[in-house]
């Protein structure tokens, strides 16, 4: 896939592109943002985060989303508010690229990015240490990725 992004803090992980915004290291741990680029068909296990709120902001292309075994599917400008604890999880159902802003409050999860795309585990072939490596930054992951609808 192409990346759209050219700074070079941008993560590379299964097609995907993860360009940190805001860290939680610049606001003191209140939030992170993060501008991610969602390769066709990608999507990650069902999960929930245990103590942080995430926020999806969709800039092209369209995503997906399963909240608590409801699905949407939203497109440029629309929005989805994750709160922690609930199981949730996306995919790209398109054929190009989908991009989105992802915010987490509190910061800090941006951490899980930078491990993946360290490792460059696969799903479903590396799901015992993703599972692990999600545990250290507060996710659970308790399901599959979503199949078409």
């Amino acid at each position: 896939m192409k990346d759209v992004f050219s700074q070079e803090d941008t993560l590379h992980w299964e097609d995907c592109s993860f360009r940190p915004l805001v860290t939680s290291r610049e606001t003191g741990g209140a939030l992170s943002m993060t501008d991610t680029l969602v390769a066709p068909g990608f999507g990650p296990g069902r999960h929930y985060h245990e103590d942080a709120d995430e926020y999806f902001l969709i800039l092209d292309g369209k995503i997906e989303v399963e909240l608590e075994g409801v699905r949407s599917l939203k497109g440029p400008g629309e929005a989805v508010f994750i709160p922690r604890g609930k199981v949730h999880s996306f995919r790209n159902p398109g054929n190009s690229p989908a991009r989105k802003i992802v915010i987490f409050t509190p910061g800090g999860f941006e951490a899980w990015f930078a491990e993946m795309a360290q490792f460059q585990y696969h799903v479903p072939a590396d799901m015992a240490a993703i599972i692990e490596a999600a545990k250290r930054h507060h996710m659970v992951v308790v399901g599959p990725p979503m199949g078409p609808a």
